[in-house]
């Protein structure tokens, strides 16, 4: 997982950011400029928070945040907040899955993980991609999470390759968000639908 400051500091965001200042004379690179990304109610992320994944379209009134929670090691899940306010604060609405414990078996004799061939820990989920597929037939469905979900032993031992992507369809804004999102989105969605002739459908 890579915090949020370091994505931002990457060569090639780096660059792109750099060229700011391209065609205005400037020599040299533009300075980067980043603000700590701070989720309003998250509680209990006392390592951090990482791995943000945005979905928020022009014009929409309110945008959807996934983002990595770590209270520890051994409780790395996925979190959803919303923003009403282009992105400028964000508050923390949901968890979309939760660390659970479990035993695995490994394969081809391998004792690597824990010392034995059947290993008890946790699934934990970690650096989530949110999106929108308006194609899904269930309108429950179209928003989506995809998370990468994978086991850590008692031990302490991160066995990434005893993973697996794992896809989650969320229905909110409807079930997880607050009142206020509900009815600002809604408002939104009426508006729309009456500038084109079809606010009976809402």
């Amino acid at each position: 997982m890579m915090p949020l400051r370091d994505a931002l500091a990457g060569g090639a965001l780096g660059a792109l950011v750099a060229c700011g200042a391209c065609g205005t004379g400037a020599t040299g690179p533009a300075p980067l400029h980043y603000t700590r990304l701070v989720v309003t109610g998250d509680a209990g992320s006392t390592a951090g928070i990482y791995d943000p994944s945005i979905l928020y379209g022009p014009g929409a009134p309110v945008g959807f945040l996934t983002y990595t929670s770590v209270p520890s090691q051994a409780g790395v899940h996925t979190r959803i907040a919303a923003s009403t306010d282009s992105g400028r604060s964000w508050v923390y609405v949901g968890d979309v899955n939760a660390v659970a414990a479990t035993t695995i078996t490994t394969t081809g004799g391998d004792t690597t993980v824990c010392g034995a061939t059947s290993c008890t820990g946790v699934w934990v989920h970690e650096t989530s991609s949110l999106v929108y597929d308006p194609a899904d037939p269930d309108t429950m469905q179209r928003f989506k999470v995809f998370v990468h979900s994978y086991f850590i032993a008692d031990r302490g031992t991160l066995a990434y390759h005893y993973g697996t992507l794992s896809l989650k369809p969320e229905p909110f804004p409807g079930r997880i968000f607050s009142w206020q999102v509900r009815r600002i989105h809604r408002a939104w969605l009426e508006r729309e639908m009456r500038a084109a002739g079809t606010a009976d459908a809402v």
